[in-house]
């Protein structure tokens, strides 16, 4: 904490464990910046953008559409997973394979923490 107080320059801090930090580490950043899932919407626009980038055909785009908006907790961040799986495996690509690239990875997120205990309430 000294050293973060004592820095003169510009530090700029990331973590997924946010909840975690105590008070006197928090009061230690001038500025917090929450970064939320994406909205159904942005990630149908960025969706539309990867697959133009890419050079991919929109396909069965109401089916798409409604698969990509069930999708939770989607992030720019997922985009650039799928992104660099199919610039590795150079295999081609479809709509389909997008999509199901994007839910496979969101399969893989861990699970959230519970915001109150498992049980029967009384």
């Amino acid at each position: 904490l000294t050293q973060m107080e004592s820095f003169e320059g510009i530090f700029i801090a990331s973590t997924n464990l946010m909840n975690d930090l105590d008070q006197a580490a928090m009061r230690r950043f001038d500025l917090k910046l929450e970064f939320k899932p994406m909205t159904k919407e942005q990630a149908w626009s960025l969706f539309k953008n990867m697959l133009k980038e890419h050079g991919v055909a929109l396909t069965n785009q109401s089916n798409i559409k409604q698969r990509l908006g069930a999708l939770t907790d989607l992030t720019p961040g997922d985009f650039a997973v799928v992104a660099r799986k199919f610039y590795i495996s150079m295999e081609v690509q479809n709509t389909t394979k997008f999509l199901k690239s994007l839910e496979e990875e969101v399969r893989n997120k861990p699970l959230k923490k519970y915001s109150r205990p498992i049980g029967f309430v009384v």
